[in-house]
Order: structure tokens, then sequence, then C-alpha cells
């Protein structure tokens, strides 16, 4: 009988082991320490060494891997636990600080966030708010990539006053290469954003600065609400689509079996993911075409289960709070019901539907227990943005590449714009009419649970459906 899907992959088993542990630790907290979390992790280890050596206590070994994984998942989410209980609230602090994002007008505030340098949060990036001076303004003096000095108590959501901050040069000494690379990167994105606005902030330049850049601070409320409301929020948060397009691009510029062409994509592709910011989703994204391009270099299968298991692990052991993550969940699930929900078809217009309908499928019970709101008219939607979309990347990608050349950059951008004007119509179009968005529905977490049970049901009946059929 053939195995399906799941049951191919042994990295799932392992995943949900670490999940289990890391909410295992959470629920615990500081009540299992780390030293003993760190016994399990040896004993565990020790365990499968000893039977390494016996070929018949297969089982055993399976299970041992599984208890390591669990307990190394347990341990990492101990050790960070630790790391904030241990960390000082109750004093300010000077610190250095570089903008992570151009700032942007909310009412009395300032809204940005700050990449910090030194002290107990290096290498942290907090959202915080600067309450605006009237008189002098010199908030309007900082944007992305400025250095900064804060006097103040960092955390995600501070409230800084007018008078405990000053834009400053700072000094990247003391900071690792990739954070200076975040720094130099960050800069950059300020400029070519500088290059293509002209200073002037229109809708049209908010949703490129967010499709292409990552950068979302020019985005308006009723933009963000509109995209929402049409189902194409994934458009304006960078993602794999995004990825895959670029990297769309670059196969159709390089030789497509060379190992040097793949290694170049590559890199090409983690320039981008520093470039827009290190989000987590992109990382993510990141990771599983990386996946996916070695696989091929190594004339192995493509992406799959297996691949989508790796990455989240990778992404789970180097911070088990991604756990509780609404991006890394919805993205995770996204991919997971289009390889298992998505059949192959060669018509590219049904395709492009069940690609949309399987990612909302999946997601649909995590939907409803953050945001208690459906899209109704997101997945044919999907038809028609979809392609724009991709449209439009290509072209902002050559405007990039045309930016020494003004002139030549400037009317490609203007033709791009008259793009991103007919996307944003048609978005805003879906969105006024009747019962585009289904509100206030919300679930609870063992409600999650049973829907989840029900797809996972529907998609084993589909599978066996289709084996006794063949």
């Amino acid at each position: 009988m053939e195995e399906s899907e799941i049951e191919k992959c042994p990295l799932l088993r392992v995943l949900l082991f670490i999940i289990v542990g890391i909410y295992l630790a959470d629920y615990l907290g500081r009540g299992v320490s780390t030293e003993v979390w760190m016994l399990i992790v040896l004993v565990c280890s020790v365990g499968f060494v000893v039977l390494s050596f016996c070929r018949k206590l297969q089982l055993a070994q399976s299970l041992l891997i599984f208890l390591l994984a669990f307990s190394v998942a347990g341990w990492r989410m101990c050790l960070q636990q630790n790391q904030l209980f241990s960390t000082k609230y109750d004093q300010l602090d000077y610190c250095q600080a570089i903008v992570a994002q151009e700032p942007s007008i909310h009412g009395k505030v300032v809204r940005t966030k700050l990449l910090v340098l030194d002290g107990q949060n290096v290498g942290q990036t907090f959202n915080i708010s600067i309450l605006r001076d009237r008189l002098l303004e010199k908030w309007r003096r900082i944007h992305e990539g400025d250095g900064v000095i804060v006097h103040a108590l960092l955390y995600d959501g501070a409230f800084i006053y007018k008078d405990n901050w000053i834009k400053a040069s700072v000094s990247l000494s003391a900071v690792s290469g990739l954070m200076r690379l975040r720094v130099y990167a960050l800069k950059l994105r300020h400029k070519l954003l500088l290059h293509i606005s002209n200073h002037d902030y229109s809708p049209s330049f908010a949703i490129i600065a967010a499709m292409t850049l990552g950068d979302k601070s020019y985005l308006s409320k009723e933009q963000k609400n509109d995209f929402s409301a049409a189902g194409s929020s994934h458009l304006l948060a960078l993602s794999g689509l995004h990825l895959s397009i670029l990297i769309g691009v670059l196969l159709l510029l390089f030789p497509k079996n060379r190992w040097q062409s793949q290694l170049f994509i590559l890199l090409a592709i983690w320039a981008f993911v520093i470039l827009v910011g290190m989000s987590a989703s992109v990382v993510r994204s990141a990771i599983m075409l990386s996946l996916c391009m070695l696989m091929h270099i190594a004339d192995r299968k493509g992406f799959s289960l297996n691949s989508l298991s790796f990455a989240a692990i990778l992404m789970l052991l180097c911070n088990p709070q991604s756990l509780f993550d609404v991006g890394f969940q919805m993205s995770c699930m996204a991919v997971m019901g289009i390889i298992l929900l998505t059949p192959n078809i060669h018509n590219k217009v049904g395709s492009i539907l069940l690609v949309s309908l399987s990612a909302q499928i999946a997601t649909l019970p995590l939907t409803l227990y953050y945001f208690g709101q459906w899209s109704c008219y997101g997945i044919f939607l999907s038809l028609l943005v979809i392609p724009l979309s991709t449209i439009i990347l290509y072209g902002m990608l050559g405007v990039y590449l045309l930016l020494p050349f003004s002139a030549f950059a400037q009317k490609l951008y203007i033709v791009v714009e008259e793009m991103v004007e007919i996307l944003n119509k048609v978005v805003s179009f879906v969105a006024s009419l009747p019962g585009a968005m289904i509100n206030h529905v919300y679930i609870s977490k063992f409600q999650v649970f049973l829907l989840y049970v029900a797809i996972l049901s529907f998609y084993m009946a589909i599978k066996k459906f289709v084996l006794i059929k063949k």
C-alpha cells in the first residue's frame, strides 16, 4: 500500500515532539530548572548511543530520538525564559540603537522599530512609540538606518518621552558581523525608497514599499483594511510568494543545471532577506526555498513536508518563542495545506485557485481564533491579484536594477505605479462588496483542535478514496 505524505515524513514527528516540549516548558515556567532539562537531554543522548549498537531495538532508538527532541526543545525554552526573567525592568538604561523602520505618525506619537546595539537587549528589535514634540520636532530628522541613544526601559510596545532620546552617531564595533550587515541593509533600503519615492509618498508608493522591500510603515489604515477584507493581506507581507518570484527571475538569467548558478541564487535570496529586515516570515520562507535549491543540486525531490518540518525545527530551536508567533503558525499551516491538499494539475487557472483554496482551508481555524473574520472573495480574487503582483514585482526589480540610469528607471516606475493603482482599485472594489468579510466569529482553542482534526480526517478520507480507485 502506498504511504501517505504524512507517513513519509519522519521529521514531522520530530517537529511534533519539539512543539510538545516547548509547550510543556512554557506551561511549567521556572518550576523545572534548565539543569533538569539538561539532565534529560544527557540521559536520552547516552541511551541512544548505547542502543545504536543493537540493531534489534530500532523502536526504542526512535523513541529516544523523539524524547531527545522533546527535551532539547524544553531546555531551549527554559533558557529563553530565564533570560527574560533575569532582565531588569526597575531602572532606566542608556543604550545605542538603530532605527529599523521608517517612523510613521499615529496621533500624538511616532511609531517605529529600534534595533538595540548594546546593553542587556543587544540584538533585539522592539516596536516603540515616541511622543511627538511640537516645538523642535526632532522626530522629523530620524529615518530608517539612523542611530539614536535612548534613555528608557526598552520592551515591545515601549513608550519613550520626547526628552529621553537623541539622534547620534552610534558605534557598531561591539556587535556581530551579521548585525552590522543588517544595519547597512537598513540604510540601503532607506536610500532605495528615497530614490523611487522622490518624497512623494502616494498610496501606490506605500504598496510598492510593502510588496518589494517589506516596509509597511507608509500604508494607511484604509489600505490595510481593504487588503484584509479582500483576503489579499499576504501580498503586503513579504513571504514565500515574493521570494519564489525573485528565484524565477534569477533562474531565467542563469543556467539551471550548474551548481555555481544555484549557489549564486542562494546568496541572492539571503541578501534580499537581509535587505528587507530579516522578518520571521521572510527568514522562514528563505530557509524552505534554500532547502529546495539544495535538494535540486543534490538531485533529490523538491519541497515536501520534510523540508517544511526541517525549517520549522531549525527556527524553533533557535527561538522557541516563535511557536507562539501568529505569523509563524499561519505560514507553516498555509504551506502544509498547499503540500497536502493541492493536487497536481496542468491548468494554470485551476492551479492558482486550488493553491489559494488549500492555503485558506489550512489557515481557517487560526484565522477564526486570532482574528474572528473570514474573507469570502479572497480565493477568486487570487486569480487576478497574484499575476498582477508578479508583474509588479518583476517591474520593480527592473526599476532597482536601472536606478543608475535614472531616466529609464523613472519611466519603468511610472508603468509599475499604474499597475499598482489597478491593483489598489480592484482590492478596494472587492472590499466594498456586500458580504466581503464575515466578522466576529471567534472560536476557542479546543474548537481549533477539532477543526484541524476534521480537516485531517477529510484529507485522509480523500487519500483513501483515491487509492481505492487506483
